[in-house]
């Protein structure tokens, strides 16, 4: 199913999305047998789409998949923000933590985990959307944590601080 998702023609994957739709809407239980690489297809293709229907149906499909999954669909999107040499890949990893921090909270996430990749990105990736993706990752879990956040990111410069 992913292969689908990652076709390059743009109505193929409008259909592999109406489908992975339905099946997620439906069982489940096929998807968790390939839900790294559905994952993973979904952010780089879907996410970051320049194409907004495919965006916003991808970022939806991700959105339920995260819920309904959250351990491994946050790990793989962590996974995503960290070990992808593409900029895109995270930047859309980075937008989809955002999204889940902005609509369902921080509950379920392994913080550190997560803050290591993010930091990292913020401090020394040479992209400027990343950077500023990363920082709003870390804005919108401020939002959730308050002080909390601060103790998670000892190792931050004070300039990247709220």
């Amino acid at each position: 199913m992913a292969k689908y998702i990652a076709d390059a023609n743009p109505m193929a994957q409008e259909s592999a999305l109406t489908l992975m739709e339905t099946v997620v809407n439906s069982d489940r239980s096929i998807v968790s047998t390939q839900l790294r690489e559905i994952v993973a297809a979904l952010i780089e293709k879907c996410v970051g789409s320049s194409r907004t229907s495919t965006r916003e149906r991808g970022q939806d499909l991700l959105l339920k998949l995260m819920r309904s999954e959250p351990n491994d669909v946050i790990k793989t999107v962590i996974e995503g923000c960290g070990n992808s040499k593409s900029s895109k890949v995270a930047v859309a990893s980075m937008q989809m933590l955002n999204e889940y921090v902005a609509k369902f909270g921080v509950k379920g996430l392994d913080l550190k985990e997560m803050f290591e990749v993010v930091e990292k990105q913020a401090i020394s990736s040479t992209s400027s959307g990343v950077r500023a993706e990363a920082l709003r990752v870390y804005k919108e879990v401020h939002v959730h944590l308050k002080d909390g956040t601060h103790v998670l990111c000892v190792d931050t410069p004070c300039t990247l601080r709220c």
